[in-house]
């Protein structure tokens, strides 16, 4: 075999695999949705469990969750609970905690705008009254179950065909290039 082929096989297969890496990349980030809303709803129910049935104050059960939930949960719960201490109301305590977690690149990114101000509406009843605090993690349980049953949805439509797209456009282009 000449060189030219050879460059020529090994183009075809660095296409091959550039193409089917950005299918499952695709598909790895509606996965990443679903890991979102799943440790989410687990964060939240925690933190749900603290206050209502804990009676603990807010920057206790903020605490105590930190210490329960996995990353990057525990690092969002924590610095909201010092932003909490340093003259801020539980939004903008957990708004600035999002916007911390949101430039790290983990989970957080998976975040919409629509997920941010369901955040924000929820952190809104935190630290008042036991009826308000039910009913805003009533909602916040219901949106984020809603949303992981549309993200399960659409991964099982939609992940498949990322995966499968990326891997007949390499083929097509291995098949155009030859």
């Amino acid at each position: 075999m000449d060189t030219a082929s050879l460059m020529k096989w090994g183009t075809c297969g660095l296409l091959f695999l550039c193409c089917t890496g950005a299918g499952f990349l695709f598909s790895g980030g509606l996965k990443k949705r679903i890991a979102f809303l799943q440790c989410s709803l687990e964060a939240v129910d925690h933190l749900h469990t603290q206050l209502i049935y804990g009676s603990d104050p807010l920057r206790q059960a903020l605490a105590d969750t930190a210490r329960r939930v996995p990353e990057p949960y525990a690092a969002l719960y924590e610095n909201a609970q010092k932003h909490l201490g340093m003259h801020m109301d539980a939004v903008q305590a957990f708004s600035r905690a999002i916007a911390l977690e949101k430039g790290k690149g983990n989970l957080f990114a998976c975040m919409t705008e629509a997920d941010e101000q369901a955040f924000k509406q929820w952190a809104v009843r935190l630290g008042g009254d036991r009826q308000g605090q039910q009913a805003a993690f009533s909602m916040m349980t219901s949106y984020l179950k809603q949303n992981l049953k549309a993200a399960e949805t659409e991964y099982m439509r939609l992940g498949r065909l990322y995966r499968s797209s990326g891997m007949l456009v390499g083929a097509l282009l291995v098949v155009l290039f030859l």
